[in-house]
């Protein structure tokens, strides 16, 4: 019996999201780490192999922003990060600067990016605050200008509390369904 390979084309597109004026000094706290590790290749031209690469349930990007924080995590099976502000700060710091694909808004609120693929959806954030117990909703959307996006918070909040700004990435848009398309989010520092 011989081995059967067949080459099969992968459809693709890659694009970068950077936090324009993040801090350059940053820590990281891992947490719920998995028995699981990855191997692959990273780089253009001249790739590195990359080995036994450790799996986290979470990752919290300390003082992505001065005082806010990125928290980076699995949910249900699919990818979420929160940003969380601390109390006083300005979420206005925060903003998204993209490479390799125009992100648009939609009359809902929502991030549109096309890519050569198919369509990536981030709904209009849900942003909150932990006050006595409870989760007291805050009004918030997106802000795009210029190609950047920012948040903005229209009936504004209380700043006495920490901030949680939370996006949804919509990945059944994300992936591919026919088998010819795919999807992949890697988060890193560099």
């Amino acid at each position: 019996q011989g081995l059967d390979i067949r080459q099969e084309s992968v459809h693709h597109h890659a694009y970068k999201v950077s936090f324009l004026g993040a801090n350059q000094n940053q820590a990281f706290v891992n947490e719920n780490k998995n028995a699981v590790h990855h191997n692959y290749f990273i780089g253009n031209n001249q790739a590195t192999w990359k080995t036994d690469v450790s799996l986290y349930g979470k990752i919290t990007h300390k003082n992505v922003y001065d005082n806010i924080d990125l928290i980076i995590y699995s949910k249900k099976n699919t990818f979420k990060y929160d940003f969380v502000v601390a109390p006083g700060v300005d979420p206005g710091k925060i903003a998204l600067g993209f490479e390799g694909v125009q992100p648009k808004l939609s009359n809902d609120g929502n991030i549109v990016l096309q890519t050569s693929v198919n369509e990536v959806v981030e709904q209009a954030p849900y942003s909150y605050q932990m006050i006595n117990g409870k989760e007291v909703k805050v009004p918030s959307r997106y802000k795009l200008e210029k190609g950047i996006i920012t948040f903005d918070f229209p009936e504004g909040y209380n700043n006495a509390y920490p901030l949680i700004i939370d996006p949804i990435l919509v990945f059944a848009t994300y992936s591919g369904g026919t088998g010819t398309g795919s999807g992949f989010y890697s988060y890193s520092t560099t």
